[in-house]
């Protein structure tokens, strides 16, 4: 059984310049689609091209490189390691609270 997903619109009022419009008419006609899917189109497009950019600005050696060279300090490394024990510690005491009261068997 094959289920579709239903298609959530968001409709979106934009201020565009008159020749930005023409362009987005001019294109519409040209890929014989509406400009609403233009639009579409030219967004996935952009932030397809913006994303390849930026992954090909930052390789995994530059980011490894970025993360070694920004080291903290001491201080505040033992700081997080205290507050992550802290959080680890409260959300294991609300764990076993809700599992607790989960296999309990209620007395009447």
């Amino acid at each position: 059984m094959l289920l579709i997903m239903p298609l959530t619109i968001i409709r979106s009022s934009y201020s565009l310049e008159p020749k930005t419009v023409d362009n987005l008419n001019w294109l519409a006609k040209q890929w014989k689609i509406s400009k609403s899917e233009t639009l579409r189109q030219l967004i996935d497009r952009g932030a397809e091209a913006e994303a390849r950019s930026i992954q090909e600005k930052v390789t995994p050696l530059a980011a490894l490189q970025a993360l070694q060279n920004n080291s903290i300090s001491p201080e505040t490394a033992k700081t997080w390691l205290a507050e992550i024990n802290e959080s680890r510690k409260a959300y294991s005491q609300r764990e076993e609270k809700q599992w607790t009261s989960f296999t309990s068997t209620p007395t009447t």
